[in-house]
C-alpha cells in the first residue's frame, strides 16, 4: 500500500489509481473505468483519473480524460 501525496485521495483511491497504472504498463489494450471525478467549479473543468504512472506516482501528470470525452465514449 502506497502513501497518497495528494490530499484530494483517499490511499484507497491512490492505490487503485496506482494498480491501473501497473496494469495498463503490462497490458497496452487495458482501458481502466475512472476512480476519481475532479472539478473545477470556477473554470467549469471536470477530469476523470483512471491511472497514475507507477514510475512517477507523485507526479502531479496522473492519467486523466475529461469528462466529456469518457461521455461520448461511454455512450
Amino acid at each position: 500500500m502506497a502513501a497518497s501525496r495528494f490530499a484530494f485521495l483517499t490511499e484507497a483511491q491512490f492505490d487503485q489509481l496506482l494498480a491501473n497504472g501497473q496494469r495498463s504498463q503490462v497490458r497496452s489494450d487495458f482501458d481502466p473505468l475512472p476512480v476519481v471525478k475532479l472539478f473545477t467549479p470556477d473554470a467549469g473543468a471536470t477530469w476523470l483519473l483512471g491511472g497514475i504512472d507507477p514510475d512517477a506516482p507523485t507526479s502531479p501528470s496522473a492519467r486523466a480524460t475529461p469528462e466529456w470525452a469518457f461521455r461520448r465514449w461511454a455512450a
